[in-house]
């Protein structure tokens, strides 16, 4: 049995008890895994709890973002089979685990991220942006988009000027018609749904 006491974090990975011993304790209920880290079966399984465990496998250099920070901030259940996230153009870092992570290099804006446990996620804000302005966006998308407005309060507004002001970007009319499907759900003409389906 697995002795869980107040000095143990609330989020282990192997650095803290030995893996087969965490592996038994979830075979025997008293641990649930989250992503490659287990967490006491009592322990809530919150945003703070699933960035702490991506964390531990992505360090503090990197930028949790797409389906990673939904999966962070409780839209998805379960974690990507590859984590994506980012860094700052100007940075040059080697990023550990590299075969669960996509990395890319991008520009971040004041505001672009926040800090959840240990993890720099990108904001509903601008994980919202991301989601419109990508080159895949069909069903699984809108429903992520209106979750991060109606549930965590991605801003709309900001999204719609920040496309408004990159006239040269790539794919900007569907990014605009996008965010108007979200912002008239009830419209008869909702082109991010019907020509930009994947």
């Amino acid at each position: 049995m697995l002795a869980v006491t107040r000095l143990l974090p609330s989020v282990l990975h192997e650095c803290d008890l030995p893996l087969p011993e965490l592996g038994a304790a979830r075979l025997d209920g008293e641990v649930y895994s989250i992503d490659e880290c287990f967490a006491p079966i009592d322990q809530a399984n919150t945003p703070q709890a699933r960035a702490h465990a991506l964390w531990s496998l992505a360090g503090d250099r990197v930028i949790a973002e797409g389906e990673s920070a939904l999966w962070v901030y409780g839209h998805l259940n379960d974690p990507p089979r590859r984590h994506t996230v980012c860094v700052p153009r100007t940075n040059r870092i080697t990023v550990h685990r590299a075969g669960r992570m996509v990395v890319r290099e991008t520009r971040m804006a004041p505001g672009d991220t926040q800090l959840i446990d240990r993890m720099r996620i990108t904001s509903p804000t601008r994980t919202a942006f991301d989601l419109v302005t990508g080159q895949v966006f069909g069903l699984r998308e809108h429903a992520a988009l209106v979750w991060l407005v109606d549930r965590l309060g991605a801003d709309v507004s900001a999204c719609r000027s920040r496309i408004g002001s990159t006239t040269h970007r790539p794919g900007r009319r569907a990014a605009l018609d996008r965010l108007y499907a979200v912002d008239h759900p009830d419209a008869s003409n909702q082109p991010a749904l019907t020509r930009y389906t994947s």
